[in-house]
């Protein structure tokens, strides 16, 4: 098991928190497609918590990125998309991304 910076409720919390934000964002400029001139960003703001999340559990694998950016916060994960060693890993929710981080997995089946 590795070191648990965060408990868990506090990491979904902040994860919670970061597709809200993100959510926002996208609706924002959904909103103003037609704008040629105005787009949000929030780069910045995403880098910062991404980086200090994969600082702070040391994700040398990226699993905190791809679990946000490939699998949309879990949406996109389907049944077989993740192994380890033949075992279906679950990464669905902010919870299950925690478990992986503190090296406890979900395993489906």
């Amino acid at each position: 098991m590795k070191n648990k910076v965060f408990s868990k409720e506090k990491f979904v919390k902040i994860m919670t928190k970061y597709e809200k934000y993100d959510n926002i964002y996208d609706n924002l400029n959904e909103a103003a497609k037609g704008l040629e001139f105005f787009k949000f960003y929030h780069s910045e703001f995403a880098d910062l918590v991404i980086d200090t999340l994969i600082e702070a559990f040391k994700d040398k694998d990226y699993w905190i990125a791809y679990f946000i950016f490939e699998l949309e916060f879990g949406k996109k994960w389907t049944k077989g998309s993740i192994n380890d060693n033949g075992k279906i890993v679950v990464l669905q929710t902010a919870e299950d991304l925690y478990d992986l981080l503190v090296g406890e997995p979900k395993y489906l089946g």
